[in-house]
């Protein structure tokens, strides 16, 4: 069976959860949304495992570890979703514009901590980007939709 985790930034929730869950041969085992009110029907994916080791892996810092989510900077706040999406261990990791909301310099910064993590777990990713910049650089294979 595929693990699937989902990281997204806002509209994760809509189509992408029900079409997942749906699926015979895919568990849907973390979904991570900048906008946490979208998850609150599916408490059951929001239960991680190894968080600590998946926090230092996002070189949070020990201020950071006990701040509020609101608190952090969003770039932060996706880095700690990405934790808590691999956290879960999935074979499958779909990032839906995971830096759309950031500057430029974070969106850089998660993009390498994504590039780090990917690399290190032999991750397969799918990363869903309006950036063609990043696509290319980050990406191993492009597939363009218009």
């Amino acid at each position: 069976m595929l693990k699937v985790a989902l990281v997204g930034v806002g509209g994760i929730s809509g189509a992408h959860i029900p079409a997942w869950e749906s699926m015979d041969d895919a568990e849907l085992v973390a979904i991570c949304d900048i906008r946490p009110e979208r998850m609150e029907n599916y408490p059951d994916k929001r239960h991680y495992t190894d968080f600590d080791e998946m926090l230092e892996m996002m070189e949070f810092t020990k201020e950071e570890y006990t701040t509020k989510f609101e608190e952090l900077s969003t770039g932060k706040q996706m880095q700690l979703q990405l934790a808590f999406a691999l956290a879960r261990h999935p074979k499958l990791l779909l990032l839906d514009e995971h830096t759309a909301a950031l500057d430029p310099k974070t969106a850089a910064k998660v993009l390498e901590a994504t590039d780090r993590i990917v690399g290190q777990d032999n991750l397969t990713t799918l990363m869903i980007t309006h950036n063609m910049k990043d696509a290319i650089a980050h990406g191993n294979r492009l597939v363009m939709m218009y």
